[in-house]
């Protein structure tokens, strides 16, 4: 075979853009690399001519190729007989993201996931075993001497004491990680990560520390196979999807996912006494100190975003850039302080006004309640979606439950979507929040239609638009038009 002709396919405008795979696995083992292609062909439905130019939107952290065009914005990538071909890097941790490319006002996207690898089994821990027989005797106090001698009492003593790590492969290609610490640990964080100010630098090392089994109780165990799972350990909840219907939480209790091709079920149940809190502060031009008005709060649940609000209009947010601990700013959750590395300026070149939000979350003054949630998305032809999502609480304090659906469907150029959300608070009232919209997107022009509403007693601590969308009604058009 001789080599490829540098030129082929037809010349004229792209007008379709399809990924071949609509979903990627890759093993999470740091060694596996993939290979993403997205089909570009023209009216009559020939290859175009190489040298297309596309955009990868979203997900471009995930592509290894080079910038095709550094001096454009973005990560560029040139069509070559008649597809757009995107090397996918490996990675050693088990996530879902979005790869999204754009090319000529046509969009498509497939998920890339990293799932749990196969490996051979692998235990390692300690099992303390104490046996003893105690007699004491004298007229001293003996506060204490139970931290001291082991007991404070006479006669035979037995204890035991162990903490393991096990990870195995399971039958039908699943996969197990467990972690047992007997010893009750309640006051470490959840989700525990690595602080890298806290590392001794060694010169030549690129080992990577990572935590295999979070949890604050020091137990957990996990069955994976591909994106489904099952799992006791700490967690987020899974539910990132839509704009009144997002719902996010960090806790310890069991989360399951069961995903295929067409779809995917997720839910989550956790026993808890902490409730999520939204903060906001108006952006001075310095870098600090904010404090949280809830605090101590829990470590490891603080989320911070700039938004950048129109002057004239507040409740419209044009930019939420979100920020990363140890990187754009550090925290003290005994105090809930924060500082920026670099000040925050108060308006954006235009004079539009940044604010910087933050939400978290910390204990209340409630006992503990059982919060459970269940989502389940379908999804067909790439064109076609829809999911609901409930969640609720147990318990002695105040109820709480949030519920909707969300949906969209494409017939060709044009998209029809929605979502309905409605909430019930024991304290806040009950309201509804939903959006309906619809929109053309082809090489002539990119138009979308909208109209929203929020009620004022509408209440999810997630919803990231918080006060400025509580109580308005919303109506608007958007559009862009392609020439040449």
């Amino acid at each position: 075979a001789g080599p490829l002709p540098a030129l082929r396919g037809h010349r004229s405008r792209p007008a379709l853009v399809e990924c071949q795979r609509k979903r990627v696995l890759i093993p999470a083992d740091g060694k596996t690399w993939d290979t993403v292609r997205f089909e570009v062909r023209d009216e009559l439905g020939l290859p175009v001519a190489d040298g297309a130019v596309a955009t990868v939107v979203e997900g471009d952290s995930l592509v290894a190729d080079a910038d095709a065009r550094p001096d454009v914005p973005g990560l560029q990538v040139l069509s070559q007989l008649g597809y757009f071909t995107l090397n996918i890097k490996p990675d050693n941790r088990t996530r879902r993201r979005t790869l999204s490319v754009e090319c000529n006002g046509l969009y498509d996207r497939c998920d890339v996931a990293y799932v749990s690898a196969a490996r051979p089994m692998m235990a390692t821990g300690v099992v303390d075993i104490r046996l003893g027989t105690y007699q004491t005797g004298g007229e001293g106090s003996k506060e204490g001497l139970d931290r001291v001698a082991g007991s404070a009492k006479d006669g035979a003593v037995a204890d035991t004491q162990a903490r393991l790590f096990v990870q195995s492969a399971l039958p039908y290609g699943a996969a197990l990680t467990a972690r047992i610490d007997t010893e009750k640990r309640d006051e470490e964080p959840l989700l525990e990560q690595i602080n890298p100010q806290a590392q001794y630098p060694i010169y030549g090392d690129a080992s990577e520390l990572r935590f295999a089994a979070q949890t604050k109780t020091g137990n957990y165990v996990s069955v994976d196979k591909g994106e489904s799972f099952l799992r006791y350990g700490d967690f987020r909840t899974p539910f990132t999807g839509g704009r009144y219907l997002y719902y996010h939480q960090v806790a310890t209790g069991v989360t399951g996912s069961l995903v295929s091709d067409d779809g995917a079920v997720r839910g989550f149940v956790t026993d808890t006494d902490y409730a999520t809190y939204r903060d906001e502060f108006r952006a001075d031009g310095t870098s600090g100190f904010f404090y949280l008005t809830k605090a101590p709060f829990l470590e490891n649940t603080d989320r911070i975003f700039l938004e950048t609000r129109q002057r004239y209009q507040e409740e419209i947010i044009l930019d939420i850039k979100p920020l990363v601990r140890n990187r754009d700013y550090i925290v003290n959750a005994f105090d809930g302080s924060i500082l920026f590395k670099e000040p925050v300026q108060f308006t954006d070149r235009y004079l539009n006004p940044v604010y910087i939000v933050a939400i978290y979350e910390a204990r209340t003054d409630n006992e503990s309640q059982y919060l459970l949630g269940l989502r389940g998305d379908l999804v067909r032809n790439r064109r076609f979606n829809v999911g609901g999502t409930a969640i609720t609480n147990s318990g002695e304090g105040s109820g709480y439950a949030l519920y909707g659906a969300d949906g969209r469907v494409g017939i060709g150029a044009v998209t029809v979507g929605g979502e309905f959300a409605r909430s019930e608070d024991d304290l806040l009232g009950e309201g509804t929040a939903f959006v309906v919209e619809g929109g053309v997107n082809n090489r002539i022009t990119d138009t979308k239609l909208y109209y929203r509403r929020v009620d004022r007693d509408f209440h999810n601590p997630s919803f990231l638009a918080g006060a400025q969308e509580i109580g308005t009604r919303k109506a608007g058009l958007v559009s862009r038009l392609f020439m040449g």
